[in-house]
């Protein structure tokens, strides 16, 4: 009897230029110990660097994809594409700055295939200097995030939506992260690259899914630290207020859905007004418009506290009568029934 297949991985690389570090990406993908893969390469490159790498390597699970040159938006729709869910079980889009130690999806797959309630699944990484070749080990962003489980690799869900309204600074799941692909469909993931923000809010939604995050302590990524690295300019400008504004997207859009889960929203409200205040005294945070955020968020909450001391009593008065009228048809079946 023949040994079951591997799920399927669709693995989605980011390209533009830069021909000598996306040789290292590609070449270490197709290097993966986990072989069921099939490998689309985005590319809107100028030069046919990227395209001639491809052929060069000559590997048949490759799909190359050329779009336009990198002008105006056309980077965002490169990305887009990348996050266009293909035949895989599971997907994951790469930079091609970054790289995998060969046993890096294989790793991700089993940890997801064990754990199906897991929204998607993370690694450690390492950063590179390609000039010296000295690796620097990144500290695990989820590490102060209570709600761990086991052996510190399953994250509660709800854990980390309350800690990105106050102590996590960036949510940050969407890139490098092994993703069900089924899930792709449920998450706003069609501007994230437009700015910080937005992948942070496809984050959130993504950590609504399911109640699981798994987090795999080991480095399985390499990030290539560089001097030809992106500059994003204006795409990426004013990134903690982008940040903050991703996150009251998401309480507004959610908010029906976080009232069902018990969330406290005047807590997540509060963590809002106190993000958007620290954006008040940074110039190069849009200032004016975090303080709009600040009188809208601190005024609801305000306008709370303030009716807290005339709710309490009349919540109180309207509990007694219900027992009341309780007993009283307790009292009246008693009798009818005798």
């Amino acid at each position: 009897m023949s040994e079951p297949s591997q799920p399927l991985v669709t693995v989605a690389i980011t390209s533009y230029e830069r021909a000598d570090l996306f040789r290292l990406c590609l070449e270490s993908v197709c290097a993966q110990t986990h072989r069921e893969l099939e490998i689309f390469v985005h590319d809107n490159s100028i030069s046919d660097a990227i395209h001639d790498i491809v052929a060069d390597i000559g590997d048949p699970r490759i799909v190359y994809e050329r779009n336009s040159p990198n002008l105006s938006d056309v980077i965002i729709l490169n990305h887009q594409k990348a996050f266009t869910p293909r035949n895989g079980k599971y997907h994951i889009v790469l930079s091609s700055d970054w790289t995998l130690v060969p046993e890096a999806i294989g790793a991700m797959v089993a940890k997801l295939e064990a754990e199906p309630r897991a929204c998607a699944a993370r690694a450690g990484h390492v950063q590179r200097d390609l000039g010296s070749g000295r690796d620097k080990p990144v500290a695990g962003k989820f590490e102060n995030v209570k709600g761990a489980r086991g052996d510190g690799e399953l994250y509660d869900c709800r854990a980390l939506i309350e800690a990105a309204f106050f102590t996590l600074t960036g949510v940050g799941i969407i890139y490098h992260t092994l993703l069900p692909s089924d899930l792709l469909r449920y998450t706003n993931l069609s501007k994230v690259y437009l700015h910080a923000g937005y992948e942070h809010q496809a984050g959130l939604e993504l950590l609504m899914l399911k109640p699981w995050l798994a987090v795999l302590k080991a480095p399985l990524f390499v990030e290539l630290i560089h001097p030809d690295r992106y500059q994003s300019g204006g795409y990426r400008a004013y990134e903690k207020f982008g940040e903050w504004v991703a996150r009251a997207r998401f309480f507004e859009n959610s908010y029906p859905e976080l009232l069902a889960r018990d969330f406290n929203p005047f807590k997540l409200r509060a963590g809002l007004a106190l993000g958007f205040l620290r954006c008040m005294f940074r110039h190069d945070e849009r200032p004016a418009e975090a303080a709009a955020y600040v009188a809208r968020y601190g005024s609801q909450i305000l306008f709370s506290a303030l009716l807290w001391p005339v709710y309490r009593p009349i919540a109180f008065v309207r509990w007694h009568l219900k027992q009341a009228g309780k007993r009283i048809k307790r009292r009246r079946r008693d009798r009818a029934g005798r």
